[in-house]
């Protein structure tokens, strides 16, 4: 991490000609700047909670998807139950009409 040398830096600056008073007040505004700045590291952990909160929310709605899936599976499995049971009576009932034929 980069830190601002502020004694050396005021004393750069008055050897350029920089009042000392004016020296001190554009090394402290500096400081103040520098501490409101992010790093490569504060970015990299930003990005990678943004990412980690993109994750949950896509979980989310995966989790929601599967949740009515299974919900559609159910209904189907009814509606075969019926349609088996309906197949199996109009199967009995065309046994039943043969052996009557017989």
């Amino acid at each position: 991490m980069y830190s601002l040398d502020t004694l050396n830096t005021a004393r750069d600056l008055e050897a350029a000609g920089f009042a000392p008073k004016q020296a001190e007040a554009l090394v402290t505004a500096i400081s103040r700047a520098d501490e409101q700045l992010a790093t490569k590291n504060d970015i990299a952990q930003l990005a990678t909670k943004t990412e980690v909160q993109e994750l949950k929310s896509n979980v989310a709605t995966v989790e929601v998807m599967v949740k009515a899936i299974e919900g559609k599976i159910g209904s189907l499995r009814a509606e075969f139950r019926l349609l088996f049971g309906f197949q199996s009576a109009i199967i009995l009932a065309i046994f039943a009409h043969m052996l009557e034929i017989i």
